[in-house]
């Protein structure tokens, strides 16, 4: 049962992505946010969980107030899939004119220090906004990069790659102790979540 609930979920996934990756991204944007709403308003079980996260986080927060947040952050998942649909053909010029970066100087000199004695750097972000194009846009603008992820919940899924070629590698969180022994010089982007259960 489980198998075949990933395997159509896999298949409305890449059909959704797909569909996104051939229109224009501002296109893309509006029907994904169409598709983040009616999946907000047709899923229960995950704006329960979402408002329960919401209310451990924040238990001031009117229930009004985390319902709004909760909807947005539906909404920013889907202004993250239709830019996610087009990595693929995002460029270097593209993504430094959509991404604003700003490293202070004296993290990029101890940055430049590590590289120039041969070791890698970590940067552990928070998992705001379109954390998935940090990757992209730091090895687009700054320097090469690689990032750690967990496998996904759907076990189809994890058999795509989720980076273009403007990154340089993804590793599962599980193959981090061997991925830090054999690329010991790249830098690397960790991005911190909060996982519903």
């Amino acid at each position: 049962m489980k198998f075949a609930r990933h395997v159509l979920e896999y298949i409305a996934a890449r059909a959704l992505l797909g569909l996104l990756a051939l229109l224009p991204l501002s296109l893309a944007t509006r029907i994904a946010l169409f598709v983040s709403r009616a999946l907000f308003a047709s899923l229960p079980r995950l704006r329960r969980i979402g408002l329960r996260n919401l209310e451990l986080a924040f238990p001031n927060l009117p229930l009004a107030e985390r319902c709004r947040l909760l909807k947005q952050s539906f909404e920013n998942f889907g202004r993250i899939i239709a830019d996610f649909a087009h990595f693929s053909r995002t460029t270097p010029a593209h993504l430094a004119a959509r991404v604003e970066t700003s490293l202070p100087q004296a993290l990029q000199a101890r940055y430049r220090a590590a590289k120039a004695a041969g070791r890698g750097v970590i940067f552990v972000t928070p998992h705001l906004g379109n954390w998935e194009i940090l990757a992209l846009a730091a090895s687009a603008i700054f320097v090469p990069v690689a990032y750690l992820a967990r496998s996904l919940d759907n076990l189809c899924s994890n058999t795509t790659p989720r980076v273009s070629a403007a990154a340089s590698a993804t590793a599962p969180l599980t193959s981090a102790i061997q991925f830090w022994k054999v690329s010991p010089s790249l830098t690397a982007v960790v991005t911190s979540a909060f996982w519903p259960t």
